[in-house]
């Protein structure tokens, strides 16, 4: 554009200097990566790379939630490229992780006081590491990871006090690590772990006060680790005996420790 001086000449009109958006805070804490960013007159939009099923969004490194907060800057996210730590909060829901359907690392759900279930989670189709679900005192079901299939590497589910079940792992059919099922005095049954066949680490049950039977087991071949049943007060002991001696026949090597403290008084079928 040009304008007209003050003795008739034009000239080209200065550039005015151009000046940077500053991102939002989240972005500024380099906790998110974005794929593009548009900027329209309006406002700013912060957009990325969209599929036919919608954008996706990836954010860069470990996230820890603790608050709303947290939970607001974390419901961008369709995948997670780090952990995912949900901790020390007095959250009752997850609210807005729906749109989450990757973790590259571990997934760890702890000491959440208020925590109830993790159904905001029903998106999830993967982690990359070990899940970790330990201290809820009021999580009543974890119905919210049903679409995990695999677990790459440890599973630790201890000390929730109000657990009635595992059948949010009903669809998980491998394990790559250990499985460790502690000190859930209200878990009644472990049927949600009927489809899991493989497990390459060790198993423990121990302390489930609750715990009726092991069903769940029964498609479990040989664990590539040792087995530990013990102290849950309502399991038979010769029901113990009895999956010891089967994985014992795929493979006499196999190391079972003594299950001592279940039930020996309970009648097996």
């Amino acid at each position: 554009m040009y304008i007209t001086t003050a003795v008739g000449r034009r000239r080209k009109r200065p550039s005015l200097p151009m000046i940077p958006l500053a991102p939002p805070a989240f972005l500024r804490r380099g906790r998110h990566r974005w794929p593009s960013i548009l900027v329209i007159a309006a406002g700013l939009v912060i957009g990325a790379n969209a599929s036919g099923c919608g954008d996706e969004v990836v954010c860069a490194g470990n996230h820890h939630i603790s608050s709303e907060t947290d939970l607001a800057d974390a419901s961008i996210c369709t995948q997670i490229e780090g952990d995912l730590e949900i901790a020390g909060s007095s959250l009752t829901d997850l609210e807005g992780l729906s749109r989450l359907t990757q973790i590259g690392g571990c997934l760890r759900i702890d000491g959440n006081v208020g925590l109830l279930n993790l159904d905001d989670l029903t998106g999830l189709l993967s982690v990359g590491s070990c899940l970790t679900i330990e201290h809820n005192d009021r999580l009543v079901n974890i119905n919210g990871l049903k679409a995990l299939s695999n677990i790459p590497s440890n599973v630790a589910i201890s000390f929730n006090d109000s657990l009635i079940d595992l059948s949010g792992l009903s669809n998980v059919t491998s394990i790559k690590g250990n499985l460790n099922i502690e000190y859930n005095p209200s878990l009644a049954n472990i049927d949600g772990l009927a489809r899991l066949t493989k497990l390459d680490g060790s198993l423990k049950i121990s302390r489930n006060n609750s715990l009726s039977n092991l069903r769940g087991l029964n498609a479990l071949n040989k664990p590539g680790g040792s087995l530990i049943v013990t102290y849950n007060s309502e399991v038979a002991s010769c029901e113990v005996d009895s999956l010891r001696d089967r994985f014992v026949a795929a493979d006499p090597s196999f190391n079972a420790f003594p299950g001592e403290g279940n039930n020996e008084s309970k009648t097996c079928q």
